[in-house]
């Protein structure tokens, strides 16, 4: 038996999942944007997802992941990085928000002008062993390392850092992230 995890835990289309400026983001609004992207992404098994917006890094994030695509998540976006992730995955492409993008890859632009959702639609639920990522080192010490993460590695992870946080009490929280991923990628808790 396959074990799977929702995409998201929110209990309803109207809970809010983040925040764009000073608007909410719904769940519903969410899921029609990733179902939205996912159905436009080009050919190619890997992603490299270049977008500056955090929301729509996240959208693109889950987009892959629906449509059983792998994203790779580099500590930086220098030339050499790129080259290597060319050479790690050949098929990769780059999934930007920036119109100047000169990343030298295949390139596919966001545009986030999607229409309103019509009707909710459903929270997929998706298979633990699915690789979503790899996550790689900063090769300061040689070459990058690369790193599968599973999506039911990074929900279980999820689920254990907010029970220590105190966060899994069934109430709704609100949590800002500030570091870059560089840095929270080699942070370990003393």
């Amino acid at each position: 038996m396959t074990s799977t995890f929702a995409l998201l835990s929110h209990p309803d289309p109207d809970s809010v999942v983040a925040w764009r400026g000073s608007q909410p983001v719904t769940a519903s609004r969410f899921l029609a944007d990733v179902h939205a992207l996912a159905a436009r992404l080009p050919a190619g098994d890997h992603v490299f997802n270049a977008c500056a917006d955090r929301y729509r890094f996240a959208v693109g994030l889950c987009a892959a992941l629906l449509c059983g695509k792998v994203s790779l998540l580099p500590s930086a976006q220098t030339p050499e990085t790129v080259r290597q992730l060319a050479a790690f995955a050949p098929d990769v492409f780059c999934l930007h928000d920036d119109a100047d993008c000169s990343v030298a890859l295949p390139r596919f632009f966001y545009d986030a002008s999607e229409p309103e959702p019509s009707a909710p639609l459903p929270v997929p639920d998706i298979p633990a062993e699915r690789l979503m990522a790899y996550v790689f080192t900063s090769g300061t010490t040689g070459q990058p390392v690369a790193h599968a993460k599973t999506w039911g590695a990074m929900v279980r992870g999820a689920r254990a850092t907010a029970q220590r946080l105190g966060l899994a009490d069934g109430r709704a929280w609100t949590l800002v992230g500030t570091l870059p991923p560089s840095i929270c990628s080699d942070w370990k808790p003393r």
